[in-house]
């Protein structure tokens, strides 16, 4: 009849045959009493474990690069407020030079 329906068969078929695969699959995993523990499906866990172990570093590595960053901060705000202070000494010591000066020629 119409041509665009043989690809949709196909397509249909191979659909089949890919869920048929998995579910042989799925059949060989389960019901293998050699690679099973009493319904526990060891690879899922173990991908498990490995994504939380990846999930885990990630965050441990960013939290040190936060830990740093708030490292560096504050060594800079303590070099800033070391630098205002010495900038509030330096011109209270200049003022009171001007101060003994104008004092003194009066």
């Amino acid at each position: 009849m119409y041509k665009f329906d043989l690809p949709l068969d196909t397509r249909e078929s191979n659909a089949i045959a890919r869920r048929k695969n998995c579910e042989e699959q799925r059949k060989s995993r389960i019901f293998d009493a050699r690679t099973r523990q009493i319904g526990v499906d060891t690879a899922a866990l173990a991908a498990q474990v490995e994504e939380k172990r990846l999930r885990d570093q990630g965050e441990n590595e960013r939290n040190k690069a936060y830990e740093a960053d708030m490292i560096k901060n504050s060594q800079i705000c303590t070099l800033l407020d070391e630098r205002q202070r010495n900038d509030t000494r330096r011109l209270n010591a200049e003022l009171k030079q001007v101060q003994t000066r104008t004092t003194s020629s009066l």
